[in-house]
């Protein structure tokens, strides 16, 4: 008898425990579906048709606008990449001029003068030197370049050391001048130089692969808001001066670092419609350029929706403590994004279909401009209610 009481107890404790496990289930519901559970109507989401959101958007607000935005979308970059080229200078030693010999003598009543001219070629060139084989020499050996005595004395070598010509005093075209010195009072000598294999000689270097061009086609120019060329210069050791020149102007000019990339921003002025003509050069050594691309970024027109609040209206809302607003309707539930109101930019952020925020500082009587600058989803409607 004791046992079956017993186990009565402990039924009805157990029954009560259920009892409030139920109750705190219920309780922790959320409302809608409490109501469903307990054969309630269920409440009205915010953001369903004819419902208006919860937050400053009160239901005694009253539509003054109403549309279906565009939402600003940025053009995305161009980039024409470039093809792969190397730009390099060849220098050699070069003969350029030489006789096979020639011969100065001066008396009391004679004097001999030879010359000697030659070019130098359109191409850099640099350590210009005279060297010749002395066959007979008696006196002092006078040279002149370009009028100007670069070399005045005895020489008592058979082949003296090749004289460098002084790079300030050279020309495209240069003359040079042999004579020998004055006798003096000894009259009846004469002084006399004979030399063969006379010969000048340069470093030359050539430039015939020393500039590539590239052309880049760019078609409605007026709608480019910035311009860049990006590029990767491979370099042999010593490398001199690159320059990258657009339509004529030089954009860059210097000694690139070594595998490391190079950015420079073009002007908008600089652009052409259609043809564009981009030309590297290189003054010495050697350069490879390569991941070189042109970059054009283009302004994007912003739509713009807008709406008209009249002084009676926005004089009345005002002085009844009211406010305008704006809704926006979302494609799906959880937005975030950016609207702009008269130049006041909005930043909204929600976990709902609907994002309300009052907009009364942002407005003025008369016309007013509204674009949905970005929003992840889409903006569905947009809306300004005033109350």
């Amino acid at each position: 008898m004791v046992k079956a009481t017993r186990a009565q107890a402990g039924a009805a404790v157990l029954v009560v425990l259920i009892a409030l496990l139920i109750i705190l289930y219920v309780l922790f519901l959320p409302p809608d579906q409490r109501a469903i559970l307990l054969g309630e109507t269920a409440p009205s989401q915010p953001g369903q048709p004819g419902v208006p959101p919860s937050g400053p958007a009160a239901p005694s607000l009253q539509v003054l606008y109403s549309t279906q935005p565009e939402v600003f979308t940025p053009r995305p970059s161009e980039q024409r990449n470039l093809p792969v080229f190397t730009v390099r200078t060849v220098t050699s030693g070069d003969v350029l001029s030489e006789r096979s010999g020639l011969m100065v003598e001066r008396s009391v009543f004679h004097q001999d003068v030879q010359p000697m001219t030659f070019s130098l070629p359109t191409a850099s060139t640099d350590n210009v030197y005279l060297s010749f084989i002395v066959r007979e020499g008696h006196g002092s050996l006078r040279i002149r370049l370009n009028g100007q005595v670069i070399f005045d004395s005895a020489i008592t070598q058979r082949q003296p050391a090749p004289l460098r010509l002084p790079q300030n005093l050279l020309e495209s075209h240069n003359e040079l001048e042999f004579s020998v010195s004055s006798v003096g009072f000894r009259f009846w000598d004469t002084h006399r130089y004979s030399l063969s294999e006379v010969r000048i000689t340069g470093d030359v270097t050539s430039l015939e692969l020393a500039d590539f061009t590239q052309r880049v086609v760019v078609r409605d120019r007026d709608s480019v808001d910035a311009a860049q060329l990006v590029f990767i210069a491979e370099c042999q050791e010593p490398a001199g001066r690159l320059t990258a020149r657009f339509n004529g102007q030089t954009i860059y000019a210097g000694v690139p670092e070594c595998g490391m990339p190079v950015t420079v921003d073009l002007g908008v002025s600089r652009i052409q419609e259609d043809e564009n003509t981009l030309v590297w050069s290189v003054d010495a050594g050697q350069y490879t350029i390569y991941d070189a691309a042109f970059i054009i970024h283009r302004t994007t027109e912003i739509p713009l929706d807008s709406f008209i609040i009249s002084q009676e209206l926005y004089n009345r809302v005002i002085s009844d403590g009211g406010n305008f607003h704006m809704r926006l309707t979302f494609q799906q539930p959880g937005a975030e994004g950016m609207v702009r109101v008269n130049n006041e930019d909005l930043a909204f952020r929600t976990h709902r279909m609907s994002f309300s925020a009052p907009i009364t500082s942002f407005v003025r009587p008369g016309q007013n401009v509204v674009s949905v600058l970005e929003s992840n989803p889409h903006v569905v409607a947009m809306e300004v209610l005033y109350g």
